[in-house]
């Protein structure tokens, strides 16, 4: 975002200059295995590692959900750059092809239509499925009542294609004011729980990565409105930021089964 990028590859954070992006809501990159640049992304423009933008056909007025882009890796060559669009809460894709150090980047297609299903989609997390080759994609609806949506993605001779989506109309979180939308939404790097936030405030819930069922936890989390989560590498902590505290809370999910959260 605004032109700002960072190398982890010394094992300290070091800034970098170059960036071709100013992305302002939505952001994505990717690295090879030894954390070498590929890509990067706005869910609408492409940048490779050289930072050079892609010559795409794209809709300028088509803007990106916050936090609504992510790259998926479904070979050792292809890869899928996944947006939900602010406006029409469609899910829209682009499969990238790198071989021998070349991007290419297909055609942008609408993958879930948000008229056709009755609700829109926002913000984008994922998690591989316990099937090779398949991701589990998810993702909240807009509107006064947010939902957690789930769906299985798989990429067959570049094409992407859609199974077992599931809406949980049992779980929401009730927006208030003008924000209908998720501020983010965060599976564990375990694939067991998944936190999602809005403006009415935070879920906990458990995730089922062979099923991609969504059962609500009764964990009451001191979050505040706008706030933010994300997990430890190891799965074992969750933080939680606010924007109204600027304080951030390490909550300790080892016995989360007694949903003692301490």
């Amino acid at each position: 975002d605004r032109y700002a990028s960072l190398d982890f590859r010394s094992g300290i954070a070091q800034l970098q200059e170059g960036s071709g992006m100013d992305a302002g809501m939505s952001e994505s990159s990717i690295c090879d295995d030894a954390g070498n640049l590929l890509f990067y992304t706005d869910g609408l423009r492409i940048w490779d590692n050289q930072h050079h933008e892609l010559n795409l056909t794209y809709s300028p007025n088509e803007n990106i959900s916050s936090k609504g882009t992510i790259i998926l890796k479904f070979s050792s060559t292809k890869y899928v750059v996944f947006s939900t669009t602010e406006n029409s809460g469609n899910l829209i894709c682009r499969v990238i092809t790198i071989n021998n150090n070349s991007l290419s980047a297909g055609q942008l297609n609408t993958v879930y239509d948000a008229a056709y299903f009755g609700y829109k989609i926002s913000s984008l997390s994922a998690v591989p499925a316990m099937e090779e080759g398949n991701f589990w994609l998810l993702s909240a609806t807009m509107g006064d009542d947010v939902n957690p949506v789930v769906m299985k993605v798989s990429l067959s001779n570049d094409a992407i294609v859609i199974r077992n989506r599931q809406r949980f109309t049992n779980i929401s979180i009730q927006c208030e004011g003008n924000v209908h939308y998720v501020n983010s939404i965060n599976v564990s790097p375990t694939s067991e729980y998944v936190v999602y936030c809005g403006a009415g405030g935070s879920n906990f819930l458990r995730f089922n990565a062979v099923t991609g069922e969504l059962v609500a936890r009764n964990c009451q989390f001191d979050a505040e409105k706008k706030s933010d989560a994300a997990f430890s590498p190891s799965g074992r902590f969750l933080y939680m930021s606010s924007l109204a505290s600027q304080y951030i809370d390490q909550y300790d999910l080892t016995n989360v089964s007694e949903c003692g959260c301490p």
